[in-house]
């Protein structure tokens, strides 16, 4: 399962590769003997045994395009041929590969950046690239020139209660160079800016530009923000895919600079903006031109998910879909590792996320297909395919690759299921998602719940951090398994002894009956819409870090428990401590793990805040000064 910090991945179509029959004479020969010792029946020790194998060292953490990550995919590729699982017969295994962005170069001769004069002998004033301008890494490659417009933060946020914010209000975009403040105003009120920064993330900043017909995006953070005038880092690890726009960072002078002979002081608009203006330069259009040329080099990698089909039998010809991701973060830098002190740069081995998931599916695959060969092959049954994912921690790049190219039609897939991090059942609380896809759920789960007695919590909300939600959005009815965050999740403690398996063959039986449920052609998965309660990840700002590490599996308590603090953060500056709860976050009660994350999205940069702390059955006031995160 993915970290609240979300990225857009580029995911490229690729012909099936030759590596399959070459992979399948190669499969050492530890993978061979570990199926081979797999029951064909549900089985604790089964479950077991395969995740101590995909969660062991030997995988490495299973890092998307790893040879880890090919081992585990060995593996559940075995065991979906042992199970007896077939593959379309265009296809030559039942890996399907996919290319995705692992890093980012620039092309540092082919970028750059030049200020152009008026007139046919106009002089032309270069810029110096990494003083004066630097590409953001989601920048699409080319060149563009056009006239400088100023619109102020660049902010749309959509009308609500009678607000909404829009920065292009009197502004011609089409054609331009669009000069945008970074990140959000910053004298308004705390709910303001939690409400703003939803809308405030770079690259969502950059597309709207690009959706008002902008050939170029120009970034700066002003004279009143974090890291005033300072350039954003080119970091060659990000993953993130091209925007449709040429797009850059420049410095507070150059800025400066492009806005000099136009009236407009960059101080001082920012002042007014930050006071709550909407733009109010809009209908100012500075005088220069820019030119602007960038191309970066994006590092394709290829990795794969593993598919295997349980054909329909009786003439149906519909399935339902069985999924789970099998990839982790490797060893952690830059994907989301809470690791400890002590503990950096481990081996992330993921048991819970989600050895625990695919091990799940490899069970239900077994036994639903030997299930199957003693049914009568005339009795109508909807097709089962079972897939494990990679890429889901990037971004959920290896089930948005199936959704572009699936191995059976999308519009005869009329259901899927999901398990991620099914591992940690405890007080025996299975949580039931996205409950609310179809109308058919819930009517089914409390069905087989009254043998299986788990005391299940349903929540309704399809648009879920994990592979499911992508099916929904194109008009699938989904359900996810899940059995909660912990203490280990994303650290290098989430080993395969932590697990418990007596729960999780309960959890995969219970599966298994509403599996058999919807393979029956009769019973209806109607779709439900269910409207989008946030923004869609990438939209948002996150700015304000305190170093703070929750302890995700505290429950029963009215607060946040911290599981560390990061050393030299504010948090430890301000004398906090592992295990405090928070209570109370510049005057707002904090109850819970959002309350503390949107007081957190409404903080200000470098202005010290009063913080409640229950330590030892006491309550302690502390002052805590968030600080910017890494420009």
């Amino acid at each position: 399962m993915r970290s609240t910090l979300r990225l857009a991945l580029l995911v490229i179509s690729v012909p099936t590769i030759a590596y399959a029959q070459a992979d399948r004479e190669k499969i050492p020969a530890e993978v061979m003997s570990g199926v081979a010792g797999l029951s064909p029946t549900i089985a604790a020790d089964d479950l077991r045994a395969v995740v101590s194998f995909i969660a062991s060292d030997q995988c490495g953490g299973r890092l998307t395009g790893s040879d880890g990550a090919l081992l585990a995919a060995q593996y559940i590729a075995t065991a979906f041929s042992r199970a007896g699982l077939k593959y379309p017969e265009d296809k030559d295994h039942y890996y399907q590969p996919f290319s995705f962005t692992a890093g980012v170069e620039m092309v540092t001769e082919k970028t750059r950046m030049e200020i152009v004069g008026s007139g046919a002998d106009a002089a032309v004033s270069p810029c110096k690239l990494d003083a004066d301008f630097r590409p953001l890494t989601f920048s699409d490659n080319g060149t563009a020139e056009g006239d400088l417009v100023f619109v102020g933060y660049g902010l749309v946020e959509p009308s609500s209660g009678g607000r909404g914010y829009d920065s292009y209000v009197n502004v011609d975009a089409k054609d331009k160079i669009v000069l945008a403040l970074r990140d959000i105003p910053e004298n308004v009120t705390p709910q303001r800016r939690q409400e703003l920064a939803l809308y405030a993330g770079d690259r969502y900043k950059a597309k709207l530009a690009a959706d008002r017909g902008a050939k170029a995006f120009l970034l700066v953070t002003g004279p009143n923000s974090p890291n005033a005038g300072k350039l954003i880092k080119f970091r060659t690890s990000d993953r993130t895919s091209a925007a449709p726009i040429l797009a850059a960072s420049i410095s507070g002078e150059l800025a400066d600079r492009l806005l000099a002979g136009t009236g407009v002081d960059l101080e001082k608009a920012q002042t007014a903006l930050d006071g709550g203006e909407i733009n109010p330069h809009a209908t100012v259009q500075p005088k220069a031109r820019v030119r602007i040329s960038t191309e970066l080099k994006r590092l394709p990698k290829i990795c794969r998910n593993v598919v295997g089909i349980l054909p329909p039998t009786g003439g149906c010809d519909e399935y339902v879909l069985v999924g789970a991701h099998y990839d982790h973060i490797g060893t952690g830098e830059g994907l989301g590792s809470l690791a400890k002190k002590g503990e950096e740069g481990q081996i992330h081995n993921g048991a819970d996320d989600n050895a625990s998931g695919t091990s799940v599916v490899l069970e239900l695959a077994a036994s639903l297909a030997d299930a199957r060969r003693k049914a009568d092959p005339a009795e109508a049954r909807r097709g089962l395919v079972f897939a494990c994912w990679s890429g889901e921690e990037l971004g959920l790049v290896g089930s948005s690759h199936y959704i572009e190219h699936p191995r059976v039609p999308l519009d005869k897939t009329v259901a899927a299921f999901n398990f991620d991090m099914v591992g940690r059942l405890r007080e025996n609380k299975l949580i039931m998602q996205a409950v609310g896809s179809s109308p058919v759920w819930r009517r089914l789960i409390e069905r087989r719940n009254v043998p299986a007695g788990f005391n299940l919590v349903v929540q309704d909300d399809p648009y879920l951090p994990t592979d499911a939600t992508g099916f929904y959005t194109h008009g699938i009815p989904i359900l996810a398994f899940f059995t909660d965050l912990h203490e280990e999740y994303n650290r290098p403690a989430d080993d395969p002894e932590t697990l418990n398996y007596e729960g999780m063959e309960r959890v995969a039986g219970f599966a298994q009956q509403l599996i058999e449920d919807v393979s029956k052609p009769d019973v209806e998965i109607a779709y439900a819409r269910v409207e989008r309660s946030a923004p869609p990840e990438g939209r948002m700002s996150r700015r304000a870090y305190t170093g703070t590490v929750p302890d995700f599996a505290a429950s029963g308590i009215t607060g946040v428990r911290l599981s560390d603090v990061r050393p030299g953060g504010p948090a430890e500056k301000a004398g906090i401590k592992a295990g405090d709860i928070i209570v109370e976050f510049a005057g707002r009660k904090v109850t819970n793990l959002q309350d503390y994350s949107d007081a957190l999205i409404g903080a200000k940069i470098d202005e010290a805040v009063p913080l409640v702390v229950e330590r030892d059955g006491k309550k302690i006031t502390l002052t805590i000064t968030p600080t910017a995160r890494p420009n």
